[in-house]
């Protein structure tokens, strides 16, 4: 089988489907912004895009849900937060010594 060529064709063919996805992007959005806005559009492209519309709602609601429960989470006291550090804080090691140096 002859491959000389082969590479050059599948990296025409991906460029050339890239391209044609990105009109399609294009017209999407076009249809989509038309819905919105209050436009007339076929029934068929309007209902395609109210499940959009829903799907978009559906994310929008539970992504409001995760920031109020991140909101509601009690923070960790201070208190307990330097009782964590205490050991880390009190000694000081030299990076490279085996003993502890002298508090400042």
């Amino acid at each position: 089988m002859n491959w000389e060529g082969y590479s050059e064709n599948a990296s025409a063919a991906l460029d050339a489907a890239q391209a044609a996805a990105e009109e399609l992007r294009k017209i999407g959005e076009y249809y989509y912004n038309l819905f919105l806005s209050g436009g007339q559009t076929a029934p068929e492209i309007a209902e395609f895009c109210q499940s959009a519309k829903s799907h978009y709602d559906e994310a929008a609601q539970a992504q409001a849900e995760i920031a109020g429960s991140v909101r509601k989470r009690k923070r960790p006291r201070l208190r307990r937060l330097l009782h964590k550090l205490r050991p880390r804080l009190t000694v000081r090691y030299a990076p490279r010594a085996a003993r502890p140096l002298p508090r400042a």
